[in-house]
């Protein structure tokens, strides 16, 4: 049975358009390949527009929780920031390639 890791974020209005783009185009296509998701999609909410969500799917719910388990993380159960400080709830791959190729590491 399929399983899902939602990412929800709150977005101030004035970094909404960077925020989106660089979602789209940089950070949702390498997580999907970071956590070895099946799918993965993105939408604004239609009721409060600061916020913006992201869904992962994966083949069932083993798969689903072994996103926050992976081995080499440099800040495990840390949280980390965007380019634009918004707070993510995992130290995705995509992050982690970014912290390692800084010193120190930016969060």
């Amino acid at each position: 049975m399929p399983a899902y890791f939602v990412v929800r974020a709150v977005v101030a209005e004035s970094d909404r358009r960077d925020f989106d783009a660089w979602y789209r185009n940089e950070h949702l296509p390498d997580a999907m390949k970071a956590f070895d998701a099946q799918s993965a999609w993105r939408a604004w909410s239609r009721t409060d527009p600061s916020v913006h969500y992201a869904y992962y799917q994966f083949a069932d719910a083993a798969a689903a929780e072994a996103i926050g388990s992976s081995p080499g993380d440099p800040h495990p159960g840390r949280r980390v920031r965007c380019p634009l400080g918004q707070a993510c709830d995992a130290h995705t791959r995509s992050h982690r390639s970014r912290c390692l190729t800084r010193s120190p590491c930016p969060v």
